[in-house]
Protein backbone atom coordinates (compact mmCIF):
# COMPACT_ATOMS: atom_id res chain seq x y z
CA UNK A 1 0.00 0.00 0.00
CA UNK A 2 3.00 1.94 0.85
CA UNK A 3 4.63 1.19 -2.11
CA UNK A 4 1.93 2.43 -4.42
CA UNK A 5 1.38 5.94 -2.54
CA UNK A 6 5.27 6.24 -3.43
CA UNK A 7 4.23 5.65 -7.03
CA UNK A 8 1.30 8.28 -7.16
CA UNK A 9 3.23 10.75 -5.37
CA UNK A 10 6.59 10.88 -7.20
CA UNK A 11 4.21 10.77 -10.33
CA UNK A 12 2.62 13.68 -8.93
CA UNK A 13 5.77 15.35 -8.20
CA UNK A 14 7.32 14.62 -11.74
CA UNK A 15 4.23 15.94 -13.16
CA UNK A 16 4.29 19.33 -10.90
CA UNK A 17 8.20 20.13 -12.30
CA UNK A 18 7.77 19.44 -16.09
CA UNK A 19 5.02 22.07 -16.22
CA UNK A 20 7.32 25.00 -16.31
CA UNK A 21 9.21 23.24 -19.05
CA UNK A 22 5.84 22.72 -21.12
CA UNK A 23 5.68 26.57 -20.64
CA UNK A 24 8.77 27.28 -22.13
CA UNK A 25 7.79 25.36 -24.85
CA UNK A 26 5.13 27.74 -25.58
CA UNK A 27 7.12 30.43 -26.08
CA UNK A 28 8.80 29.93 -29.57
CA UNK A 29 10.86 32.40 -31.82
CA UNK A 30 7.76 33.96 -32.98
CA UNK A 31 6.57 34.75 -29.24
CA UNK A 32 10.25 35.95 -28.16
CA UNK A 33 10.26 38.45 -31.12
CA UNK A 34 6.76 39.70 -30.66
CA UNK A 35 7.52 40.45 -26.75
CA UNK A 36 10.68 42.46 -28.09
CA UNK A 37 8.88 44.27 -30.97
CA UNK A 38 5.98 45.11 -30.02
CA UNK A 39 6.48 48.15 -27.99
CA UNK A 40 8.24 49.76 -30.84
CA UNK A 41 4.79 49.78 -32.85
CA UNK A 42 2.50 52.45 -33.20
CA UNK A 43 -1.12 52.79 -34.24
CA UNK A 44 -1.91 55.52 -36.51
CA UNK A 45 -5.44 57.19 -36.36
CA UNK A 46 -7.21 60.76 -37.20
CA UNK A 47 -9.99 62.78 -36.23
CA UNK A 48 -13.18 62.83 -38.73
CA UNK A 49 -16.32 64.42 -38.36
CA UNK A 50 -19.81 62.39 -38.42
CA UNK A 51 -23.44 63.06 -38.37
CA UNK A 52 -24.79 61.02 -35.13
CA UNK A 53 -28.58 60.70 -34.89
CA UNK A 54 -29.45 62.85 -31.85
CA UNK A 55 -30.41 61.02 -28.54
CA UNK A 56 -34.46 61.48 -27.64
CA UNK A 57 -37.59 61.51 -29.16
CA UNK A 58 -39.21 59.14 -30.98
CA UNK A 59 -38.57 57.50 -34.00
CA UNK A 60 -41.51 56.62 -36.25
CA UNK A 61 -42.30 53.18 -37.18
CA UNK A 62 -43.13 53.60 -40.81
CA UNK A 63 -39.90 54.18 -43.25
CA UNK A 64 -41.56 56.41 -45.12
CA UNK A 65 -42.27 58.77 -42.48
CA UNK A 66 -38.57 58.17 -40.92
CA UNK A 67 -37.18 59.27 -44.07
CA UNK A 68 -39.65 62.76 -44.14
CA UNK A 69 -38.39 63.46 -40.52
CA UNK A 70 -34.52 62.67 -41.32
CA UNK A 71 -34.91 64.73 -44.09
CA UNK A 72 -36.99 67.85 -42.89
CA UNK A 73 -35.91 67.80 -39.35
CA UNK A 74 -31.82 68.26 -39.50
CA UNK A 75 -31.87 69.26 -35.83
CA UNK A 76 -31.97 65.41 -35.10
CA UNK A 77 -28.60 64.93 -35.93
CA UNK A 78 -25.55 66.51 -34.18
CA UNK A 79 -22.08 66.56 -35.30
CA UNK A 80 -19.00 63.78 -33.67
CA UNK A 81 -15.55 63.59 -33.70
CA UNK A 82 -14.67 59.98 -34.04
CA UNK A 83 -11.08 58.04 -34.83
CA UNK A 84 -10.69 57.25 -37.80
CA UNK A 85 -7.96 54.09 -38.29
CA UNK A 86 -5.27 54.83 -41.13
CA UNK A 87 -2.53 52.13 -40.52
CA UNK A 88 0.45 51.65 -38.57
CA UNK A 89 4.18 53.02 -38.04
CA UNK A 90 7.33 52.25 -36.29
CA UNK A 91 9.46 53.86 -33.59
CA UNK A 92 12.96 54.75 -34.67
CA UNK A 93 14.02 56.78 -31.85
CA UNK A 94 13.28 57.33 -28.03
CA UNK A 95 12.21 60.41 -28.26
CA UNK A 96 9.21 59.97 -30.73
CA UNK A 97 10.63 59.62 -34.36
CA UNK A 98 8.28 57.87 -36.41
CA UNK A 99 8.44 56.21 -39.88
CA UNK A 100 5.41 54.86 -41.65
CA UNK A 101 3.78 55.12 -45.17
CA UNK A 102 3.03 58.03 -47.05
CA UNK A 103 -0.07 56.97 -48.31
CA UNK A 104 -1.32 56.17 -44.57
CA UNK A 105 -0.86 59.87 -43.77
CA UNK A 106 -1.79 61.28 -46.93
CA UNK A 107 -5.33 62.72 -46.36
CA UNK A 108 -4.81 63.04 -42.74
CA UNK A 109 -5.03 66.80 -40.90
CA UNK A 110 -4.99 65.66 -37.39
CA UNK A 111 -2.84 62.25 -36.45
CA UNK A 112 -3.38 60.45 -33.70
CA UNK A 113 -0.65 58.02 -32.53
CA UNK A 114 -1.06 55.52 -29.99
CA UNK A 115 1.26 52.59 -28.66
CA UNK A 116 1.01 48.88 -27.25
CA UNK A 117 0.76 49.75 -23.31
CA UNK A 118 -2.48 52.06 -24.66
CA UNK A 119 -0.91 56.02 -24.58
CA UNK A 120 -1.93 57.85 -26.77
CA UNK A 121 -0.16 61.06 -28.22
CA UNK A 122 -0.23 63.78 -31.11
CA UNK A 123 1.26 63.44 -33.88
CA UNK A 124 3.22 65.59 -36.76
CA UNK A 125 3.99 65.14 -40.05
CA UNK A 126 7.63 66.19 -40.42
CA UNK A 127 8.26 65.20 -44.67
CA UNK A 128 6.98 62.54 -47.22
CA UNK A 129 8.46 61.04 -49.90
CA UNK A 130 5.20 59.75 -51.77
CA UNK A 131 7.46 58.55 -54.95
CA UNK A 132 9.28 55.70 -52.66
CA UNK A 133 6.18 56.01 -50.02
CA UNK A 134 7.83 56.62 -46.74
CA UNK A 135 6.45 59.24 -44.25
CA UNK A 136 8.58 60.84 -41.18
CA UNK A 137 5.97 62.05 -38.49
CA UNK A 138 6.87 62.96 -34.81
CA UNK A 139 5.20 62.63 -31.56
CA UNK A 140 4.43 65.82 -29.66
CA UNK A 141 5.78 65.80 -26.33
CA UNK A 142 6.00 61.85 -24.92
CA UNK A 143 5.99 61.20 -21.77
CA UNK A 144 8.37 59.09 -21.62
CA UNK A 145 11.39 57.67 -23.49
CA UNK A 146 10.31 54.90 -26.37
CA UNK A 147 11.67 52.02 -27.51
CA UNK A 148 13.02 51.97 -30.91
CA UNK A 149 13.36 49.46 -33.28
CA UNK A 150 16.65 47.57 -34.24
CA UNK A 151 17.06 47.26 -37.87
CA UNK A 152 18.59 44.24 -39.52
CA UNK A 153 21.59 44.30 -40.94
CA UNK A 154 22.19 40.61 -42.26
CA UNK A 155 20.10 40.36 -45.62
CA UNK A 156 16.94 38.61 -46.26
CA UNK A 157 16.94 34.62 -47.03
CA UNK A 158 13.95 33.00 -48.94
CA UNK A 159 12.44 31.13 -46.94
CA UNK A 160 13.00 32.88 -43.80
CA UNK A 161 10.23 33.32 -40.90
CA UNK A 162 9.18 37.02 -40.98
CA UNK A 163 6.33 38.79 -38.61
CA UNK A 164 3.90 41.27 -39.26
CA UNK A 165 2.84 43.66 -36.59
CA UNK A 166 0.16 46.86 -37.18
CA UNK A 167 -3.43 47.64 -36.78
CA UNK A 168 -5.65 45.86 -39.57
CA UNK A 169 -8.93 47.00 -39.90
CA UNK A 170 -8.42 49.06 -36.59
CA UNK A 171 -7.66 46.25 -34.92
CA UNK A 172 -4.04 47.70 -32.96
CA UNK A 173 -1.89 45.23 -32.04
CA UNK A 174 -2.17 42.41 -34.24
CA UNK A 175 0.13 39.99 -35.35
CA UNK A 176 1.07 37.79 -38.45
CA UNK A 177 3.65 35.08 -39.06
CA UNK A 178 4.77 33.91 -42.79
CA UNK A 179 7.68 33.46 -44.87
CA UNK A 180 9.81 35.78 -47.31
CA UNK A 181 8.49 34.12 -50.77
CA UNK A 182 10.49 36.35 -52.79
CA UNK A 183 12.59 38.87 -53.39
CA UNK A 184 12.88 41.94 -55.62
CA UNK A 185 9.59 41.88 -56.63
CA UNK A 186 8.51 44.73 -58.86
CA UNK A 187 4.67 45.55 -57.98
CA UNK A 188 1.48 47.93 -59.38
CA UNK A 189 -0.89 48.65 -57.00
CA UNK A 190 -4.55 50.74 -57.92
CA UNK A 191 -5.79 52.30 -60.95
CA UNK A 192 -5.95 56.00 -62.51
CA UNK A 193 -4.57 58.71 -59.93
CA UNK A 194 -4.26 56.43 -57.32
CA UNK A 195 -2.02 53.87 -59.44
CA UNK A 196 1.28 53.20 -57.46
CA UNK A 197 4.10 51.42 -58.96
CA UNK A 198 6.97 49.65 -56.55
CA UNK A 199 10.38 47.98 -57.17
CA UNK A 200 12.46 46.23 -55.30
CA UNK A 201 9.87 44.85 -52.58
CA UNK A 202 9.91 41.83 -50.43
CA UNK A 203 7.01 39.39 -50.73
CA UNK A 204 6.02 37.71 -47.95
CA UNK A 205 3.22 35.29 -47.29
CA UNK A 206 2.91 36.80 -43.79
CA UNK A 207 -1.20 38.12 -43.95
CA UNK A 208 -1.20 41.97 -44.08
CA UNK A 209 -4.81 43.41 -44.52
CA UNK A 210 -5.78 47.14 -44.56
CA UNK A 211 -3.82 49.23 -41.98
CA UNK A 212 -1.09 47.03 -41.25
CA UNK A 213 0.32 49.73 -43.98
CA UNK A 214 3.82 51.37 -42.71
CA UNK A 215 4.06 48.88 -39.79
CA UNK A 216 6.95 46.74 -39.11
CA UNK A 217 7.95 43.36 -40.86
CA UNK A 218 10.85 41.91 -38.39
CA UNK A 219 12.64 38.92 -38.64
CA UNK A 220 13.07 36.36 -35.59
CA UNK A 221 15.25 38.60 -33.85
CA UNK A 222 13.15 41.06 -33.79
CA UNK A 223 14.84 43.32 -36.11
CA UNK A 224 13.40 45.63 -38.72
CA UNK A 225 13.34 43.96 -42.09
CA UNK A 226 10.96 46.43 -44.11
CA UNK A 227 7.68 48.56 -43.91
CA UNK A 228 4.46 46.39 -44.57
CA UNK A 229 3.55 49.10 -47.16
CA UNK A 230 0.95 47.13 -49.98
CA UNK A 231 -1.41 44.03 -50.52
CA UNK A 232 -2.73 42.18 -53.78
CA UNK A 233 -6.60 42.49 -53.72
CA UNK A 234 -6.99 39.07 -55.98
CA UNK A 235 -4.55 37.68 -53.98
CA UNK A 236 -4.65 36.28 -50.64
CA UNK A 237 -2.40 35.49 -48.39
CA UNK A 238 0.77 37.64 -50.71
CA UNK A 239 1.92 41.12 -49.02
CA UNK A 240 4.54 43.02 -50.05
CA UNK A 241 7.09 45.27 -47.51
CA UNK A 242 9.91 47.95 -48.64
CA UNK A 243 13.12 46.60 -47.54
CA UNK A 244 14.53 47.82 -44.93
CA UNK A 245 17.73 49.32 -46.93
CA UNK A 246 15.55 50.84 -49.63
CA UNK A 247 14.30 52.39 -46.48
CA UNK A 248 16.93 53.74 -45.00
CA UNK A 249 17.94 55.46 -48.48
CA UNK A 250 14.69 57.25 -48.21
CA UNK A 251 15.04 57.96 -44.89
CA UNK A 252 18.21 59.63 -45.25
CA UNK A 253 16.85 62.09 -47.84
CA UNK A 254 14.05 63.55 -45.49
CA UNK A 255 16.32 63.52 -42.30
CA UNK A 256 18.06 65.80 -44.48
CA UNK A 257 15.35 67.99 -45.53
CA UNK A 258 15.23 71.35 -44.20
CA UNK A 259 11.97 70.56 -42.48
CA UNK A 260 13.44 67.78 -40.42
CA UNK A 261 16.94 68.87 -40.00
CA UNK A 262 18.09 72.42 -38.49
CA UNK A 263 21.90 72.41 -38.96
CA UNK A 264 24.15 72.17 -42.48
CA UNK A 265 26.93 70.06 -42.45
CA UNK A 266 27.87 70.18 -46.39
CA UNK A 267 28.31 67.02 -47.40
CA UNK A 268 26.83 64.54 -50.00
CA UNK A 269 27.73 60.58 -49.74
CA UNK A 270 27.99 57.22 -51.06
CA UNK A 271 27.53 53.84 -49.48
CA UNK A 272 28.91 50.35 -49.42
CA UNK A 273 30.80 51.46 -47.60
CA UNK A 274 29.82 54.85 -46.70
CA UNK A 275 32.29 57.75 -48.40
CA UNK A 276 32.19 61.54 -49.31
CA UNK A 277 30.55 62.32 -52.39
CA UNK A 278 30.80 65.85 -52.28
CA UNK A 279 31.88 68.45 -49.93
CA UNK A 280 29.79 72.44 -50.56
CA UNK A 281 31.90 75.32 -51.35
CA UNK A 282 32.09 77.12 -48.01
CA UNK A 283 30.64 74.83 -46.23
CA UNK A 284 31.38 73.80 -42.22
CA UNK A 285 32.74 70.56 -43.66
CA UNK A 286 34.99 72.20 -46.37
CA UNK A 287 36.32 74.81 -43.66
CA UNK A 288 37.01 71.39 -41.31
CA UNK A 289 38.86 70.18 -44.11
CA UNK A 290 36.78 67.00 -45.31
CA UNK A 291 37.30 65.96 -48.71
CA UNK A 292 35.78 64.13 -51.21
CA UNK A 293 36.35 60.14 -51.58
CA UNK A 294 36.81 60.28 -47.63
CA UNK A 295 35.85 56.87 -46.38
CA UNK A 296 33.57 57.92 -42.98
CA UNK A 297 33.94 54.97 -40.59
CA UNK A 298 32.55 57.09 -37.23
CA UNK A 299 30.56 60.05 -37.03
CA UNK A 300 29.37 61.89 -33.82
CA UNK A 301 31.59 59.38 -32.07
CA UNK A 302 29.44 56.27 -33.25
CA UNK A 303 29.81 53.73 -36.28
CA UNK A 304 28.11 54.98 -39.28
CA UNK A 305 27.57 52.54 -41.90
CA UNK A 306 25.08 54.88 -44.65
CA UNK A 307 23.41 58.31 -44.77
CA UNK A 308 20.74 56.95 -42.21
CA UNK A 309 23.06 56.85 -39.41
CA UNK A 310 24.57 60.91 -40.64
CA UNK A 311 20.55 61.70 -40.66
CA UNK A 312 19.82 60.29 -37.47
CA UNK A 313 23.00 61.92 -35.48
CA UNK A 314 22.56 65.40 -36.57
CA UNK A 315 18.51 64.78 -35.78
CA UNK A 316 18.48 66.66 -32.95
CA UNK A 317 21.72 69.12 -33.28
CA UNK A 318 21.80 72.57 -33.14
CA UNK A 319 23.97 75.27 -35.34
CA UNK A 320 26.98 75.82 -33.06
CA UNK A 321 27.60 72.14 -32.13
CA UNK A 322 30.75 70.67 -32.74
CA UNK A 323 30.81 67.17 -33.93
CA UNK A 324 33.84 64.55 -34.46
CA UNK A 325 33.88 62.64 -37.92
CA UNK A 326 36.23 59.64 -38.27
CA UNK A 327 37.90 59.05 -41.49
CA UNK A 328 40.20 57.46 -43.70
CA UNK A 329 42.34 58.93 -46.60
CA UNK A 330 44.82 57.77 -48.31
CA UNK A 331 44.86 54.18 -45.64
CA UNK A 332 45.63 56.67 -42.96
CA UNK A 333 42.94 57.70 -40.36
CA UNK A 334 42.26 60.99 -38.42
CA UNK A 335 39.69 62.46 -36.88
CA UNK A 336 37.76 65.98 -38.28
CA UNK A 337 36.08 68.68 -36.00
CA UNK A 338 33.11 70.27 -37.74
CA UNK A 339 31.49 73.22 -36.40
CA UNK A 340 27.53 72.74 -37.65
CA UNK A 341 25.71 76.15 -39.19
CA UNK A 342 22.73 77.14 -39.73
CA UNK A 343 20.87 75.82 -43.33
CA UNK A 344 20.78 78.16 -46.06
CA UNK A 345 17.12 79.69 -46.52
CA UNK A 346 15.36 78.23 -49.40
CA UNK A 347 15.17 80.55 -52.43
CA UNK A 348 11.82 80.37 -54.67
CA UNK A 349 13.53 78.49 -57.22
CA UNK A 350 14.67 75.91 -54.88
CA UNK A 351 11.20 75.42 -53.40
CA UNK A 352 9.51 75.12 -56.90
CA UNK A 353 11.52 72.17 -57.93
CA UNK A 354 11.68 70.22 -54.25
CA UNK A 355 7.80 70.10 -54.16
CA UNK A 356 6.70 70.03 -58.07
CA UNK A 357 9.96 69.57 -60.09
CA UNK A 358 9.51 72.49 -61.79
CA UNK A 359 12.77 74.96 -62.48
CA UNK A 360 10.38 77.85 -63.25
CA UNK A 361 11.42 81.46 -64.43
CA UNK A 362 9.23 84.73 -64.08
CA UNK A 363 7.32 85.93 -67.09
CA UNK A 364 7.38 89.83 -68.07
CA UNK A 365 7.19 92.03 -70.72
CA UNK A 366 10.23 91.41 -72.41
CA UNK A 367 10.34 87.68 -72.04
CA UNK A 368 6.52 87.26 -73.14
CA UNK A 369 7.50 89.27 -76.37
CA UNK A 370 10.33 87.65 -76.93
CA UNK A 371 8.55 84.19 -76.57
CA UNK A 372 5.13 85.39 -77.99
CA UNK A 373 3.54 84.50 -74.94
CA UNK A 374 -0.40 85.63 -74.61
CA UNK A 375 0.06 87.12 -71.43
CA UNK A 376 3.25 88.90 -69.63
CA UNK A 377 2.51 87.47 -65.97
CA UNK A 378 2.94 83.85 -64.61
CA UNK A 379 5.46 81.18 -64.43
CA UNK A 380 7.23 79.66 -67.63
CA UNK A 381 8.68 76.26 -67.21
CA UNK A 382 11.95 76.11 -68.01
CA UNK A 383 13.43 72.78 -66.81
CA UNK A 384 11.55 69.65 -65.45
CA UNK A 385 12.76 67.08 -63.03
CA UNK A 386 12.24 63.46 -64.77
CA UNK A 387 9.74 61.53 -63.08
CA UNK A 388 8.69 64.83 -61.12
CA UNK A 389 4.83 65.40 -59.66
CA UNK A 390 4.75 67.85 -62.50
CA UNK A 391 6.45 65.39 -65.37
CA UNK A 392 3.90 62.80 -64.03
CA UNK A 393 0.66 65.57 -64.21
CA UNK A 394 1.94 66.25 -68.19
CA UNK A 395 3.47 69.37 -67.70
CA UNK A 396 6.43 70.09 -69.92
CA UNK A 397 8.93 72.29 -70.59
CA UNK A 398 7.44 75.95 -72.33
CA UNK A 399 4.22 75.19 -70.57
CA UNK A 400 3.38 78.79 -68.87
CA UNK A 401 1.92 78.35 -65.32
CA UNK A 402 -0.93 81.02 -64.44
CA UNK A 403 -3.26 79.92 -61.88
CA UNK A 404 -2.01 77.30 -58.79
CA UNK A 405 -5.52 76.75 -56.89
CA UNK A 406 -7.92 79.30 -56.41
CA UNK A 407 -4.70 81.60 -56.82
CA UNK A 408 -4.16 83.28 -59.74
CA UNK A 409 0.31 83.16 -60.40
CA UNK A 410 2.08 86.01 -61.78
CA UNK A 411 5.09 85.37 -60.02
CA UNK A 412 7.39 82.30 -58.25
CA UNK A 413 6.99 84.30 -54.78
CA UNK A 414 3.17 83.44 -55.17
CA UNK A 415 3.32 80.17 -56.45
CA UNK A 416 5.56 79.64 -53.12
CA UNK A 417 3.58 80.86 -50.57
CA UNK A 418 0.93 78.64 -51.90
CA UNK A 419 3.46 75.39 -51.77
CA UNK A 420 4.57 75.98 -48.49
CA UNK A 421 0.93 75.78 -47.25
CA UNK A 422 0.90 72.38 -49.00
CA UNK A 423 1.00 69.38 -47.03
CA UNK A 424 3.23 66.48 -48.84
CA UNK A 425 0.73 64.45 -50.66
CA UNK A 426 -1.80 67.31 -51.06
CA UNK A 427 -3.19 67.52 -54.94
CA UNK A 428 -3.43 71.45 -56.56
CA UNK A 429 -4.91 72.20 -59.35
CA UNK A 430 -2.95 73.79 -61.99
CA UNK A 431 -4.33 76.21 -65.23
CA UNK A 432 -1.85 76.61 -67.77
CA UNK A 433 -1.20 77.88 -71.42
CA UNK A 434 0.53 75.77 -73.87
CA UNK A 435 0.71 76.66 -77.77
CA UNK A 436 -1.64 79.08 -76.83
CA UNK A 437 -4.68 76.90 -75.33
CA UNK A 438 -5.38 76.91 -72.20
CA UNK A 439 -4.64 73.42 -70.34
CA UNK A 440 -5.67 71.96 -66.77
CA UNK A 441 -4.07 69.25 -64.44
CA UNK A 442 -3.54 68.64 -61.01
CA UNK A 443 0.09 68.03 -59.38
CA UNK A 444 0.61 66.06 -56.22
CA UNK A 445 2.76 68.16 -53.96
CA UNK A 446 5.92 65.85 -52.32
Amino acid sequence: MGKRVLIVAAGLWLFTVSAPASEDARRTPIVVAVEEAKDCVVNISTEATVLRRSPGGAVPEDPFDRLFEDFFRSHRYQRARVLQPLGSGVVLDERGLIVTNAHVIQRARDLRLSLADGAKYEGDLLAADFDNDVALLRIQNPRRNLKPIRMAQSPLMLGETVIALGNPYGLSNSVTSGIVSSLERDVAIGNGEDRREFKGLVQTSALINPGNSGGPLVNLDAELVGINTAIVDHAQGIGFAIPAVQLRESLAELLATPEVSSVWLGLSFRSNPLTVAGVAKDSPAAKAGLRANDRVHTFASRPARDAFDVGMALLYRRPGDRIEIGIERHGRRREMIVTLAEPKPLTDETVLSRRVGILGQDVDRDLARTMQLPVTWGILVAKLEPDSPADRAGIKVGDLIIQMGRYRIQSLRQAVRILRDARPGDRVSVALVRSGYLARTAVRIR
